[in-house]
């Protein structure tokens, strides 16, 4: 899973992921950047255990404030 994000406004540019569900995993992804949310709204988020979607609280570390 990799993400590019605007260093400026934290807005998710680009996102991509290659596994098992990933689909599961865009779907919040997609919705983040229609709805025009940065990064760490996906980071601080609080996600359904378990679930593959918990990884993107990782994905978008603290350097996204």
């Amino acid at each position: 899973m990799k993400a590019l994000v605007d260093s400026e406004t934290d807005r998710i540019l680009g996102f991509g992921m290659l596994g098992i569900q990933a689909g599961e995993v865009a779907s919040p992804v997609q919705i983040d950047t229609t709805g025009g949310l940065p990064g760490t709204a996906l980071r601080d988020g609080m996600f359904s255990h378990p679930t593959l979607m918990e990884s993107l609280n990782t994905l978008f570390p603290p350097f996204c404030d």
